[in-house]
This record gives structure tokens, sequence and C-alpha cells, in this order.
């Protein structure tokens, strides 16, 4: 098993987190860690945190509230499903609970996805995400609030800096793009347009 990494982006975090500090008007602690795994452990870390965000209950309840809604179709296997979406969609996390940002290494990050990801931990000495524990699921109401008001900040504060620093942030502003395609997605998981344009209004602040 490869030993988890400091990648080398994660060199970059004590600027940005200079940046949000200034941008904020506010002194961002500390710097969070930083780890880069290989890919079966970016996907177990991963997975480790979504399963305890819902249980198979709860993700039964969402199944049944989006087919009504008609998000998605009674053939989508949701339980299995979601978390694929999510293993597709997460370029990088940032774990609350452990103040670390996770981040894959077969794949080189862009520094707005690194900035993103240090503005949750500003977010988090702030507010203690790990006090939100309540809010379970991942788009029931009370969960796309929250993640409406976590996301939208930090993609609000991002691109404000972008604006002010675009020498620094921007030239490798691509990089993401080529995430998705790396991981793939399955032909019998794959996701509904309504499912991805619900959890895109989330960044849209």
């Amino acid at each position: 098993v490869k030993t988890p990494s400091l990648d080398t982006r994660c060199q970059d975090l004590p600027y940005y987190r200079k940046l949000v500090s200034s941008q904020l008007n506010q002194t961002v602690k500390e710097v969070p860690v930083c780890m880069s795994y290989e890919r079966a452990q970016y996907e177990r870390r991963l997975l480790d945190i979504l399963k305890k965000e819902a249980s198979s209950e709860e993700l039964l309840l969402e199944k049944i509230m989006l087919e009504h809604l008609g998000l998605i179709p009674k053939t989508y296997d949701y339980e299995n499903c979601i978390f694929q979406a999510f293993l597709r969609l997460a370029i990088a996390v940032y774990s609350p609970s452990e103040h670390t940002v996770l981040l894959p290494d077969w794949i080189s990050i862009s520094s707005p996805i690194l900035l993103h990801e240090v503005v949750h931990h500003a977010q988090n000495e702030q507010l203690d995400m790990t006090s939100m524990a309540p809010i379970r699921g991942f788009f029931h109401d009370s969960a796309l609030a929250v993640g409406a008001l976590l996301e939208g900040d930090a993609e609000f504060i991002t691109q404000k800096l972008i604006r002010r620093h675009p020498q620094q942030l921007l030239p490798d502003s691509t990089k993401e793009s080529l995430f998705a395609d790396s991981v793939g997605e399955p032909e019998t998981c794959h996701t509904p347009p309504t499912l991805k344009a619900l959890f895109a209004a989330q960044y849209r602040y």
C-alpha cells in the first residue's frame, strides 16, 4: 500500500491561507493538513467521509423524494450510484473533523481548487462544521441549504481572489477538468442531468 504523501501543491497552502485571511480581514489561524493519495486510497477515504453523511435508510428516503419530484428515474440505483457520482465530482475534499485537505495524486490540482478548500478550512475555524452533524444526507432541503451557504461562500471568496491575483491563480485553472475523465462513469450509473444541476447550483452563490 502506497503511503499517503505531502503533495507538492500542498506547499502552496500557507500562501493561500494568507490570501484568504486578507480577503476575510480575519486571521485563518492554522494551515490545514494536506495529504495526497493514490486512486484506490483516495476513493476509500472519500467513501468513508460520504458514508458518514447518510445511512442506507436515509438514502432510501432521498431516493423516494427525488423520484417523486421527477429528478431521478426509478431505474437509477441511487444508493450505489450517488457515491460514484461524488467520486467523479470530488477533485479535492476538505475533512472538517480532521482539518485536512485530501487530494488525488494522479492528476495536477489547480490553484483555484486548492484555494477553495482553504476557504472551507477558514469556515471550519469560524463555524465548526462538525457541529452540523444533524444535517444529514445529500439532496434534501436542509443539506442543500447548508451546502449552498458553504460552497457559495467558498466560491464567492475564491473568485474575488482570482480577480485580485490573476497571475498567481489563473494559469492552471483548467487542470481540474481532467479529473472526471480520469475516474470514468459506469454506464449503469450515468448521473441524471437534473441531479448534476442540483449539485452545481450550490456553487452559484
